[in-house]
């Protein structure tokens, strides 16, 4: 009984959009935020207000990079989880395998993206505040293959085959 279609390409494509958005708006943010947060010292003359802007930019590198990874791992375990207890005829791994070739190339597109994106002066300084998610989102090829192959290990060896 066939009832689910090709979950690793689905997961895969869902996998890498959630990281790279979410990467991408949270580094924004950072950037605003760095922008805003000597404009609203200058402002505000009180030293608890400076004290908690102060707080708040010492602690959001750490916590929006480690909220990444933990998504990223989160998901990883969701997509091979979702593989191994999909129920599928074998026929369509092969198919599957076809269309995780476009998934590679679609993260290879936004890792380059991201690389082209970061160059400009302003932005080079983000990879040192975020370095996991500065890795994640430079080696998005090595990463969407080594899950795809992941998944895909677990989806053939699963309980639907």
């Amino acid at each position: 009984m066939i009832s689910s279609k090709a979950n690793i390409v689905l997961n895969s494509i869902m996998f890498i959009i959630v990281i790279v958005c979410m990467s991408l708006v949270s580094l924004f943010i950072w950037v605003a935020w760095n922008e805003l947060s000597e404009d609203m010292k200058a402002d505000v003359d009180v030293t608890e207000a400076d004290e908690i802007i102060d707080d708040v930019t010492n602690r959001y590198p750490s916590m929006i990079d480690g909220l990444v990874m933990l998504i990223f791992l989160g998901m990883w375990i969701f997509g091979v989880a979702a593989s191994y207890f999909s129920e599928s005829h074998p026929f369509l791994f092969g198919l599957m395998m076809i269309l995780v070739v476009f998934v590679v190339i679609a993260g290879m597109m936004l890792g380059n993206f991201y690389e082209e994106l970061f160059e400009d002066e302003e932005l080079s300084t983000i990879g040192a505040d975020f370095p996991v998610t500065h890795w994640i989102l430079t080696h998005l090829l090595i990463i969407g293959i080594v899950m795809a192959v992941s998944m895909a290990m677990f989806y053939f060896g699963g309980k639907g085959t």
